[in-house]
């Protein structure tokens, strides 16, 4: 079967494309995505499609990205296909919207894609995600803990509008199609960096699995990921079938049927949670594995008290229900404390999220890192001893801010940021001998910061 004719089989399988649809291809230049436009340009005949491209510069990569840009246009130009471009400030979004760059990206993308398929009239937006994309997903979401539908990776169909065309197929037959159809592309330098997870799977782990246990891997971990989506899809049907009667919301609160719940089984219990969650929340943005795993452990204890969940919930369980409410804007988190060699991870399970610390050359992180990118912490590495501890906010923390005389309260600051309970909730403290250094997107304290005189760099990264 050659290419062509599996990109078909995968578009027919999940019932991706119907025949006269218009689809755009998310273009962002690379072999990957310009195998995907040519592809549905060969294509577009034989299923009746009407081909046409985006292209979103996100603003991070400086020239390189105007040239991707640019690069983007002229290949759409050359094959007759409509082109729509935009430029976005993705790390300005990221610091305004307390997100990481990922995130933001990722939403900024998908909401581009929905105006460039508006712009062209089309029903459909491909991204040419492929089976060792898949591959390197799973194996993340495994490293980082997940559910099913996490291990279920990336799925073909997203929402009935976001397709995935190119999943059935491997990235050694999309570089064989690049050479028998002379494709040009341009090369993302930063695909090389192994301080990204991606990357070191990619370039490190896959090819020493390959090559050492199963030279079939990615296709395994492929059949894996199907079966899981498979599962996660009949728990969603199932859940369909009981929340009517189990999960309901009455105005800002969510009550579960707490002698229902305990009659589920262990693997339906964490999805009626998370519907509730998100009935209550309009969403499960930043709800993780290690909550539910929380929340589950709470539920066998009547009236243990309330934990904090992320977007403002509040969780509690009494004689009849399992409650999720609006988090009181006095409400405290669950204490803890840990302490994190340096370097190392440390996972809080708390807050459901693991972080990691580096020591850096300086010149290193010069040239990879931004110090104004909230999404990482970068310090003076001498300033600090073998371990630091993450613990939750109490009354009283208080530092000096960067670039401050004086020190501030940490609560003061909080109010200044308008966070919200849970946002206060789920950003951890840092300290080194007692003092604090750092809430995560929030504060740094001047007397660990990085100057002049800093050679080595204590650099903290969360690993979600």
């Amino acid at each position: 079967m050659d290419f062509l004719d599996r990109v078909i089989k995968t578009i027919n399988r999940y019932s991706l494309l119907n025949q006269g649809d218009g689809v755009v291809v998310a273009l962002s230049g690379g072999a990957d995505s310009m195998v995907l436009l040519h592809s549905l340009k060969a294509l577009s005949q034989r299923l009746d499609l009407t081909v046409s491209a985006c292209h979103l510069n996100h603003g991070i990569r400086g020239k390189d990205a105007y040239d991707d840009q640019a690069f983007c246009a002229q290949q759409c130009e050359n094959l007759g296909i409509p082109f729509y471009t935009s430029n976005v400030n993705v790390p300005a979004i990221a610091k305004n919207e307390a997100l990481n760059l990922e995130e933001a990206g990722r939403l900024e993308r998908r909401k581009f894609y929905k105006e460039a398929a508006e712009h062209f009239g089309a029903k459909k937006v491909a991204t040419a995600h492929h089976m060792n994309d898949q591959a390197e997903t799973v194996i993340i979401n495994l490293i980082r803990g997940s559910g099913q539908k996490g291990l279920g990776g990336i799925y073909p169909l997203y929402e009935d509008w976001l397709i995935r065309p190119l999943l059935q197929v491997k990235r050694d037959d999309i570089l064989d199609y690049i050479l028998e159809n002379n494709i040009i592309f341009r090369e993302d330098a930063s695909n090389q960096d192994k301080n990204i997870i991606r990357n070191k799977i990619r370039i490190d782990l896959i090819p020493y699995i390959e090559k050492r246990y199963n030279p079939a891997f990615v296709e395994v971990i492929n059949r894996t990921s199907e079966i899981q989506r498979d599962l996660y899809d009949f728990a969603q049907k199932e859940l369909d079938r009981i929340s009517p009667e189990m999960i309901i919301k009455d105005g800002d609160a969510v009550r579960i049927n707490l002698q229902m719940f305990r009659r589920l089984h262990p693997g339906l219990q964490g999805f009626v949670l998370r519907r509730g969650f998100e009935m209550l929340s309009g969403n499960t943005r930043g709800l993780t594995l290690g909550h539910i795993s929380q929340v589950l452990a709470s539920t066998s204890v009547e009236g243990k008290g309330s934990i904090t969940l992320p977007g403002d919930v509040a969780f509690a369980v009494d004689e009849s229900y399992l409650l999720l409410t609006l988090a009181a804007e006095d409400e405290m988190p669950l204490e803890y404390s840990y302490e994190m060699v340096i370097p190392g991870e440390q996972f809080i399970s708390e807050l459901g999220t693991r972080w990691k610390a580096d020591i850096i050359d300086r010149s290193e992180f010069d040239e990879k890192y931004d110090l104004k990118d909230d999404s990482i912490g970068a310090f003076d590495a001498s300033k600090f001893d073998d371990t630091i501890t993450i613990r939750n906010r109490v009354e009283g923390d208080s530092l000096r801010p960067l670039g401050m005389d004086g020190t501030r309260k940490l609560k003061d600051i909080y109010i200044d940021k308008k966070l919200s309970p849970a946002e206060k909730n789920q950003t951890p403290v840092f300290t080194s001998g007692g003092f604090i250094f750092w809430a995560p997107g929030i504060v740094v304290s001047d007397d660990f910061k990085v100057d002049v005189n800093t050679e080595n760099i204590l650099l903290f990264t969360q690993i979600k």
